[in-house]
Formats: structure tokens, C-alpha cells, sequence
């Protein structure tokens, strides 16, 4: 299965908001909330689903923010996941 559309029950969590942003703005500032300290994966999906960003970090336990530089990207709908061991959490944004 795809796992840009599946997201497995997990005890972490991940949130995106607004969920539009303007494509001037350099960095979107993106939330999470981790069970343990954990390797991430965040990787943005254009609508055709190609990637178009994707970086990887370790993130300590508890709430921790990070930033993605969307400046390239176009107008338009495109998708991010976090993929956190075997939990995958997938938000649409929207750029204007």
C-alpha cells in the first residue's frame, strides 16, 4: 500500500497548521509530539506525488517544531508526511 494516504494508530502525533501558506514564505513551521526520542523522516509530496523536499532528524521526546523550506514550491495543493518508525502521519497544505 501507499503510504503517502496511510497512517497507522500511534501514540505520536503530528500537526500542521495553517493549513494554507503562502509560497513567499521561506519556512513552514510544522509540530509534533513524541512518545521517546525518535529518528523522523518529513518528506512533501507534490500532487502527482513526486517528492519535492525531505529531510531526516532525531527529535528528543515531548513536543518539538521544525521548519521546511517551501519557497520552491508552486501553487497548489502538496502533502506532508512524517514517517516516525512505522507510524506515517500524512496533512495536506495548501500554497498560494
Amino acid at each position: 500500500m501507499n503510504n503517502l494516504f496511510h497512517e497507522k494508530k500511534s501514540t505520536h502525533y503530528f500537526t500542521a497548521f495553517p493549513i494554507v501558506t503562502f509560497a513567499q514564505a521561506s519556512y513552514r513551521n510544522f509540530c509534533l509530539t513524541l512518545s521517546n526520542s525518535q529518528n523522523i523522516l518529513v518528506s512533501v509530496f507534490n500532487n502527482l506525488g513526486q517528492i519535492v523536499c525531505s529531510k531526516e532528524e532525531r527529535k528528543a521526546a515531548g513536543n518539538s517544531n521544525f521548519d521546511l523550506n517551501l519557497s520552491d514550491l508552486n501553487s497548489g495543493v502538496c502533502f506532508v508526511q512524517v514517517q516516525i518508525k512505522e507510524s506515517v502521519f500524512t496533512k495536506n497544505l495548501g500554497i498560494q
